[in-house]
């Protein structure tokens, strides 16, 4: 991206601030540890600056950001452009994955034992030898997004796509909880391609979903749901995803840690979508 101005400031919190470019992507300048796809992050020492205030323009060059009202400028020339591997390990049977999910609630549970999402989780813990099959997923989580989770015994992707299409833009914030869950969805789906699934039909349904994201959600959101539909996100999430589903290495409170740490609820809520979408038999990798 380059041009003058490129962007105007959108946002801001403690960690950061946010960028909306003219190209409709939302983008993050950071100097949190963690690397996504969407974020600039800054060396650890560097703070953000209180004087960049939302409304700002940008102007976004080769290696180069300006805040021409402040008169600061970051160089990004040393910059590294991240991408995560893929850990090229097999995935584990689903009842595997079914019981490191377990694993990754209880401890969530453990750390964060009030609000709705306790509910939420401890709804899968009742019966933690249930196969995954029969669990019941109505209720699962709070609000508008339990219309996501009607039960029945198998869904076509045309199912799923309804009903997760149902659930977007559901919630407050820049990131909605149903927006969180088919990131999660999303990037299990195509981080571990399933093999019931062909190339043409995951990509339609990926486009189905962009495209419904950008009509019915916050940008931000349909930013987060086109990464996911390629594969990427946030390192936290991609962390605990291949966890679950392969003899990754990490430690379990590390990936807690992680996935508390994004956003509110986001974390979570994207990990209840990682195994939303192991429920479809026809989905599961």
């Amino acid at each position: 991206m380059s041009g003058s101005p490129s962007a105007t400031i959108v946002g801001r919190n403690s960690g950061g601030i946010y960028l909306k470019s003219s190209r409709n992507w939302i983008l993050y300048i950071s100097n949190a540890s963690y690397r996504g796809p969407l974020t600039i992050g800054l060396n650890p020492e560097e703070k953000i600056t209180p004087i960049l205030t939302p409304g700002m323009a940008v102007h976004i060059h080769p290696n180069l950001l300006v805040f021409p009202d402040t008169g600061l400028a970051i160089s990004t020339e040393e910059s590294r452009i991240w991408e995560p591997e893929h850990p090229n390990l097999p995935a584990l049977p689903l009842a595997e994955q079914i019981e490191r999910w377990m694993t990754l609630a209880r401890g969530i549970l453990d750390i964060h034992p009030s609000a709705e999402i306790e509910t939420a989780l401890r709804t899968l813990l009742v019966n933690p030898g249930t196969h995954q099959s029969d669990i019941e997923m109505k209720g699962l989580v709070p609000g508008n997004i339990q219309t996501v989770f009607d039960r029945q015994e198998r869904s076509e992707l045309e199912d799923t796509k309804i009903k997760l299409t149902k659930s977007m833009g559901k919630g407050p914030g820049l990131t909605p909880g149903g927006d969180d869950l088919i990131v999660g969805v999303l990037l299990n789906l195509n981080r571990w391609k399933p093999q019931s699934l062909t190339k043409d039909r995951l990509e339609n349904f990926n486009k189905e979903i962009v495209n419904q994201a950008y009509r019915k959600t916050t940008t931000l959101s349909a930013n987060l749901i086109e990464c996911a539909a390629n594969g990427l996100a946030d390192e936290r999430l991609i962390n605990a995803l291949d966890w679950i589903k392969s003899d990754s290495p990490y430690e379990v409170h590390t990936l807690i840690d992680g996935l508390l740490g994004w956003g509110n609820t986001s974390g979570v809520e994207a990990f209840i979508g990682f195994l939303f979408a192991a429920k479809y038999n026809n989905l599961a990798g």
